[in-house]
């Protein structure tokens, strides 16, 4: 394309894509190198549960993430898990990135692992999942262990990497 350093994609003569001599893809004409996909990623994490009290052997497991320039989405089943040992508030810890700052809130969903009142949910923080009881009208407590064998919990979010 003789000086200029970028190379695209047409269609008709419409610029459906856009490979920035600066990094990344650009889409429909864009131009804007902020506005550039520089970064896809999919792997996997240790996930480690933990409690107030914990046992000699902690619980865990493997998630998922994807990762598409700072957001990224997460999954993680502990499935008939054995938390013999564990009591107390339910914590999440090795997250495969830290989110940025502030209260995020993610979706989960236990069978038999937590003790709760109404509804849990996740709150993130700089490395760890803290596992909350939301009840109506009150605020988000702690949702406590319920210690055992063959437990479950699920949890999935995304969140924005710092």
């Amino acid at each position: 394309y003789g000086s200029n350093p970028d190379v695209g994609a047409t269609t008709g003569w419409t610029e459906k894509v856009r490979f920035p001599s600066t990094g990344g893809i650009t889409f429909n004409g864009d131009t804007s190198t902020a506005n550039a996909l520089d970064d896809y990623e999919e792997g996997t994490f240790t996930v480690i549960l933990k409690g107030t009290t914990n046992p000699a052997t902690l619980v865990t497991t493997t998630g998922k993430y994807t990762k598409i320039g700072d957001l990224v989405n997460i999954t993680i089943e502990f499935v008939g898990a054995d938390t013999t040992g564990y009591a107390g508030s339910i914590t999440i810890e090795g997250l495969p990135f830290s989110p940025q700052s502030g209260r995020k809130a993610l979706a989960i969903a236990s069978y038999n692992m937590a003790n709760f009142t109404q509804h849990l949910v996740g709150e993130l923080s700089t490395s760890r999942i803290s596992v909350l009881d939301v009840r109506s009208g009150g605020s988000w407590t702690p949702a406590t262990h319920n210690a055992g064998s063959t437990r479950y919990l699920v949890a999935t979010c995304s969140y924005k990497a710092s």
